[in-house]
């Protein structure tokens, strides 16, 4: 798969909910004078196909598109293909508690694990499975690192 095939997917794949005419929008925005898109839909289209033989998308229209379709396929695709995998810059645990993220942790890296063994899946899917298992050993961080600043408030106030 080709940089260009993951973003035609991102554009135009079943798991977007938003028309091609609302994403150019959101990506392009609307030129307040002619209240019409910065960008036709169908100049999308032709930088999009990679059937297209002169097919060309601006290096620079790339964040917005991905903000405007939700979706960031292609970043993982690049960093893959430059031997990176993504890992989000903020935390939010979501288990009840320190030993249920770090039973959360342990199956997403057992998800890994098992995908990595069995061969079958392509080595994005597996990406995407260490991203969650990362995840959620930094959720487990989080709640120790909180678990421990309470302690010391709690000895500082006593």
């Amino acid at each position: 798969m080709t940089l260009l095939e993951v973003l035609y997917e991102m554009v135009h794949g079943k798991q977007q909910a938003k028309s091609i005419d609302q994403i150019v929008e959101d990506a392009y925005g609307v030129d307040p004078e002619t209240e019409k898109p910065r960008k036709s839909k169908w100049s999308l289209y032709k930088e999009l196909d990679p059937s297209y033989p002169g097919a060309k998308f601006a290096a620079a229209d790339l964040l917005p598109l991905m903000r405007a379709c939700g979706d960031i396929a292609p970043l993982r695709y690049i960093a893959a293909q430059m031997g990176y995998v993504l890992v989000p810059m903020t935390c939010a645990p979501d288990g009840r508690n320190l030993d249920h993220e770090c039973l959360q942790a342990l199956q997403a890296m057992a998800r890994f694990v098992e995908s990595i063994q069995l061969e079958r899946t392509p080595y994005e899917d597996d990406i995407r499975l260490l991203e969650l298992a990362n995840k959620e050993g930094q959720d487990c961080i989080v709640r120790k690192r909180d678990r421990q600043e309470a302690e010391k408030a709690g000895r500082a106030g006593q």
